[in-house]
């Protein structure tokens, strides 16, 4: 009697535990026909390195827009100093450096922009 009554109680138990953990068998059974892969730790690793690659998309992404905010400002100041030499009629001179030769081209093309 007490042998049926064990019994019971651990078939009960089993029953439960089993239905606590259908979804998980589900989900893993969805996961691995989407992606052909039949290891857990696999799946696992796979998903940290997307997650790590999402990452370090994220902080390029921040980057790249920081990198366009200070392009932005800086075109804003050159802008400026077009505005006021044309306003002044100041000749723009020779180059003296490679740096400055670049500089009045832009100057010179956001000239043209302009007119």
């Amino acid at each position: 009697m007490v042998h049926k009554f064990l019994a019971s109680f651990l078939k009960k138990k089993m029953d439960r535990e089993m239905k606590q953990y259908e979804a998980v068998e589900r989900a893993f059974q969805k996961i691995k026909a989407s992606t052909g892969l039949a290891d857990a730790r696999e799946i696992v690793s796979k998903f940290v390195r997307r997650e790590d690659t999402y990452s370090e998309l994220l902080i390029s992404i921040a980057a790249y827009e920081k990198k366009i905010e200070e392009l932005k400002k800086n075109n804003d100041v050159l802008v400026t100093k077009v505005h006021l030499l044309k306003e002044r009629n100041v000749p723009i001179e020779k180059p003296k450096t490679e740096k400055e030769h670049e500089h009045n081209q832009l100057i010179e093309v956001i000239f043209s922009l302009l007119n």
